[in-house]
């Protein structure tokens, strides 16, 4: 039997900041998961000021504010502004790029930086303009569980018309990719490893992104 037990984490809100970035606006809060009570208690403290939160549940967990990085389904479009309370860079980036809305990282204390969020704008749209002249793709599917996605490969490598390649695995390494010749990379696996996108010698582009910007293939 293992037992589970949350590890949650803490930290000193500068609520003055707070206050005055949200004031006037709607608001939604996304959170990892070690930081789920801290995402609670601040919108209880911003409901106070009478601040209106536009809440969110993650698809994958049915959690309030949790995002993961395979699903941000917690980050309602719906507001003016989201605050991201958890550490790191990607998942604030990630919200911003997906969401087009502004984003508040409580820790760091500051905004998203927008030359950031373009210049992951710019890799995506530059592995999509590979990906349209590649002739030959490189298909990754990670083992892992809720990441497993091998119908949608098999599916890809059916109907991309192009030479098509899948290479399963339990974790991804870039280092074992990429003597494979390859023109591009589809990643069909956590969203995440584009932030390893320097350490791949060819472009890489997860399959979210690939549909969105206008590919003919369609997930059925």
């Amino acid at each position: 039997m293992i037992e589970y037990i949350p590890l949650e984490y803490d930290f000193e809100v500068d609520y003055s900041k707070l206050f005055e970035i949200c004031k006037g606006k709607k608001v939604g809060i996304c959170a990892t998961v070690q930081y789920l009570n801290k995402a609670r208690e601040i919108e209880s403290k911003l409901k106070e000021k009478g601040i209106e939160i536009i809440e969110g549940t993650c698809a994958s967990t049915g959690e309030k504010f949790q995002v993961l990085g395979c699903d941000i389904t917690a980050c309602n479009k719906e507001v003016d502004l989201f605050l991201f309370v958890g550490g790191g860079k990607f998942h604030p980036i990630w919200i911003q790029y997906k969401t087009n809305k502004k984003v508040f990282d409580v820790i760091s204390n500051e905004f998203v930086n927008e030359s950031e969020v373009q210049k992951l704008r710019n890799y995506i749209k530059g592995a999509y303009i590979k990906f349209l002249s590649a002739n030959r793709v490189g298909i990754i599917v990670s083992l892992k569980q809720g990441q497993n996605r091998i119908e949608l490969a098999k599916k890809l490598k059916k109907e991309l018309g192009k030479k098509a390649y899948i290479f399963v695995t339990e974790e991804v390494d870039p280092n074992q990719l990429n003597d494979y010749p390859v023109d591009v990379w589809i990643n069909t696996a956590c969203p995440r490893l584009i932030d390893e996108r320097d350490k791949f010698l060819k472009p890489i582009i997860n399959v979210g992104d690939l549909l969105e910007m206008g590919s003919t293939f369609s997930q059925r």
